[in-house]
């Protein structure tokens, strides 16, 4: 749960960068955060991509 929320914070302040902020989602997930495996990385990104959707 904290994974996922520092997570947002960081695709929060990374979507406004001229950067991936997927890459930057995959990254730290599969370094930092002990990614589960490709479908549950995807997932995340997608939930988080997802929360951007709605605020916008």
């Amino acid at each position: 749960m904290i994974d996922a929320l520092i997570l947002g914070i960081i695709q929060g302040i990374v979507e406004w960068l001229p950067v991936s902020s997927e890459g930057v989602l995959v990254l730290l997930q599969t370094h930092f955060f002990g990614g589960g495996g490709l479908a549950e990385t995807v997932s995340v990104t997608l939930f988080l991509h997802l929360g951007t959707f709605f605020a916008a």
